[in-house]
């Protein structure tokens, strides 16, 4: 191969290397951005929780709770988007659906309670993203997809230990012998 076609493909693998950078730091830019305005974020999902009319168990808990709820999941994004792995992702959130179980919360309330901490998240996004070109664009677009992916997983997990906790091993009529783990 003549020397400037090894020069043209180093010259394109390096370009490559030098986009895939910079749309990770971007995309660490955003989840950043997330996590320095968790506390907003969490104001406005909180208010909505509290009055929204298919979240009504929540409205009796305190804001404070809702607040270390909220925050426990958008201060640690990063963490659950990259980092964690689908075990630490089921077993948070069947834990989760289990204790929302036990406090008699409904599950219809609960899996609400998720999507609007989902909305508020992506609406976030959207209204305050720092995008200025179409790669930029596409990158908040792919986490955006993150984040759907990610609540996905949280909703099935949570509905899975609620249910598990309301129907006993024993109950195999119920259980059918699915586990989520296999």
């Amino acid at each position: 191969m003549p020397q400037e076609g090894v020069s043209s493909i180093l010259s394109l693998v390096v370009g490559i290397v030098k986009k895939e950078k910079e749309s990770v730091m971007f995309t660490k830019k955003l989840v950043d951005m997330i996590e320095r305005q968790a506390e907003e974020i969490a104001n406005r999902l909180i208010k909505d929780i509290q009055t929204n009319v298919y979240t009504e168990t929540y409205h009796e808990m305190g804001q404070e709770e809702l607040r270390h709820r909220i925050l426990d999941v958008y201060r640690n994004l990063e963490s659950w988007l990259t980092r964690k792995t689908d075990d630490e992702v089921r077993r948070k959130f069947m834990e989760l659906g289990a204790a929302r179980f036990e406090e008699h919360i409904p599950l219809s309330q609960i899996v609400y309670a998720l999507m609007l901490t989902r909305i508020h998240l992506v609406q976030y996004l959207k209204n305050y993203s720092m995008t200025e070109t179409a790669f930029e664009m596409f990158r908040e677009h792919e986490l955006c997809q993150s984040v759907v992916r990610f609540f996905d997983k949280a909703v099935f997990y949570t509905v899975y230990g609620y249910e598990h906790a309301e129907h006993t091993d024993e109950d195999e009529d119920y259980w059918h012998g699915f586990h989520p783990d296999s």
